[in-house]
């Protein structure tokens, strides 16, 4: 078959079938991969559906990384629980301090090119970089996936990034991303495929494509696919690439040969502007980590920056390698001696400073400039600290400053008139009009009817864009197994009274790309476990999507306007009619596959897969 993308090429291989964008198919994995923020709930969900063995031991790791070494008891518990079961099945372990998911999975060539492969994690998508599908998932799909060595996907549009010219000095792949996101939006891709190409993108490192396929997940990508061109591996490959008449949703162009560092503002990470805008802001805390950004070519840059000085007094730098390796790596050419004598303080491998769950934590009226990947507001588990995003090397520069700073001499006011007139020539940010349609298309084509037996439910109404799964579910009460803690907190940073006021049965109706963010399941089972019985929204996040049906709580989308608080809804499955009994008024919704209704029939997939044993 020809006319296709990267994604339906590696897709078709996997599902034994050609395969077009928007259709439903079964496909086998190549591998899986659970952190301690999911593995746990995975675990659980694989024995409730009987499992007993894995389909393929030696394909599926699980990584302690996000509260590495554990913070408290109920984590030290919970770490034992995946190492009992990793001894118990014979899966991969990597223990505390070994690294940090995607960087572990690439080093250690769990996945390599042309690969399918799910992640319970939304960064998954760094896989692209190595030209393989990588998809973030939720506990419960992960945990069928372990059990039958397949899932079910649908297959994605592409959007084609076509990146032209060569990157100026001091500009990286993570203002590339940044510049990007900007561009695109935080749903912009929902639901699809990005492939990335172009002459800056032939020149990246495999570390620099990595942040690239990485970030795409803050478009709302399904997955990131860079072009293989100039991609440099330390084993022999064969790339996947598109047909030259492959078909994609949209293309779309930008010359960055002008472009300028890259900073995500407080509390978006499409809330983008050139560095200039926001110079001099002071901040007192930087942080060098996460899975987009700690690799050693992004301490090398920081290393450049500080040598031979010392940060001043009231601003601290923290910094965590991606992985061991990286880190003695770091011993070995004395860049880890040119960061701590410059006043950096190392801390373990691991996630917990961008979760905001373990060794990090920003306090109160804090400022912070980061080298991670999302800045939602409580994102490093305090919701009154302000998070900028930026490269390693600007954060570096930054925490040198004592304000956010530039590495390098800015430049000429020339360069700068180039800047606006290069990067606005052949794309851009899709215009209003065309997100408006976008989005009309995204409703027409959605799977999002579902249902809600017995009497009317009441509104509980936050007409609000992308409330993220740490607004729901703060990071920080995310370890553990207690429904019931997760539903004492459920929501807390947006309405602190609704874990206290919500009411079985109640319809929680929200804005545009709700549920955006991590991949973990505790933000759709906190509103369930708090007595939700349904979300309403313009728009969901795609990993939120999956798990909230896999979990057996209903979602509909749809372009609600005349909803109040209070208003009595009722969903009728069958038909696909929402009805606010309240105003007299009736709606209809598209309906989902016969599939997803019987899992949600069913209780969730866990109690489907229970009873049939495959899907």
């Amino acid at each position: 078959m020809s006319q296709q993308t990267i994604s339906e090429k590696i897709i078709s291989r996997h599902a034994g079938q050609a395969v077009r964008a928007g259709e439903v198919v079964i496909v086998r994995v190549d591998g899986v991969m659970a952190t301690d923020a999911t593995a746990p709930l995975a675990i659980r969900a694989f024995r409730a559906m009987n499992g007993r063995t894995l389909w393929d031991s030696q394909r599926v790791s699980l990584i302690i990384d996000h509260a590495a070494p554990a913070p408290n008891e109920t984590v030290a518990n919970l770490h034992k629980l995946m190492r009992d079961f990793a001894a118990e099945t014979g899966c991969r372990l990597y223990d505390v301090g070994e690294g940090i998911c995607h960087q572990l999975i690439v080093e250690n060539e769990h996945v390599k090119p042309g690969d399918l492969f799910l992640g319970a994690d939304s960064h998954t998508p760094t896989y692209g970089a190595l030209n393989a599908f990588g998809v973030g998932v939720g506990s419960t799909d992960l945990a069928a996936a372990m059990l039958t060595g397949k899932t079910w996907l649908k297959v994605p549009q592409t959007i084609k990034i076509t990146l032209h010219g060569r990157l100026p000095i001091n500009v990286v792949a993570k203002d590339l991303i940044l510049f990007l996101v900007k561009q695109v939006g935080a749903d912009g891709a929902n639901y699809r495929a990005v492939e990335f190409s172009g002459e800056a993108v032939a020149s990246l490192t495999l570390a620099s494509r990595m942040a690239l396929a990485n970030m795409s997940a803050e478009m709302g990508a399904k997955t990131g696919l860079v072009d293989p061109a100039g991609l440099d591996l330390w084993y022999p490959f064969t790339p996947t690439l598109p047909d030259p008449d492959a078909v994609y949703e949209r293309e779309l162009h930008f010359d960055v040969s002008h472009l300028r560092p890259q900073i995500a503002r407080p509390h978006a990470p499409d809330n983008v502007a050139d560095i200039d805008e926001v110079k001099g802001t002071k901040i007192q805390y930087a942080f060098i980590g996460s899975c987009t950004n700690t690799r050693l070519e992004d301490l090398h840059a920081a290393a450049q920056v500080l040598r031979g000085k010392k940060l001043p007094s009231g601003v601290r730098l923290i910094i965590a390698p991606a992985s061991k390796q990286v880190f003695n790596e770091a011993l070995r050419d004395g860049t880890a001696a040119i960061l701590s004598e410059a006043g950096a303080t190392f801390i373990t491998s691991g996630c917990g400073p961008c979760v905001g769950s373990h060794l990090g934590v920003p306090s109160d009226g804090e400022v912070v400039i980061s080298s991670a990947n999302r800045n939602f507001q409580g994102r490093m588990g305090n919701p009154k600290a302000f998070i900028y995003l930026g490269s390693p090397a600007v954060v570096a520069a930054s925490a040198l400053a004592g304000e956010i700073a530039e590495p390098e001499p800015e430049p000429t006011a020339d360069r700068r008139r180039q800047t606006a007139e290069n990067l606005t020539a052949d794309g851009g940010r899709p215009t209003a009009e065309n997100l408006t349609a976008d989005r009309r298309r995204q409703t027409a084509d959605s799977w999002s009817l579902t249902t809600v037996g017995g009497q009317p439910s009441s509104a509980r109404v936050y007409n609000v864009d992308n409330i993220d799964t740490d607004r729901i579910i703060p990071g920080k009460y995310t370890k553990t197994l207690d429904l019931s803690a997760l539903a004492a907190h459920v929501l807390e940073d947006l309405d602190p009274a609704f874990a206290a006021t919500v009411q079985p049965g109640d319809i929680l109706v929200a804005g545009h790309n709700f549920g955006c963010g991590s991949s973990r399941e505790q933000a759709p089972l906190a509103l369930k476990a708090a007595g939700v019985s349904a979300v309403i929204a313009r728009s969901f996040a795609r990993i939120f999507y999956r798990n909230a049906i896999n979990i057996g709580l209903p979602l509909i989308e749809m372009d609600w306007q005349n909803i109040q608080t209070g208003d009595a809804l009722s969903v009728d499955l069958a038909n696909g009619i929402v009805t606010n009994q309240s105003r007299n008024e009736s709606f209809r919704v598209g309906r989902m596959p016969q599939q997803m209704i019987d899992i949600l029939h069913a209780g969730g997939l866990a109690a489907y897969l229970k009873e049939r044993g495959d899907y």
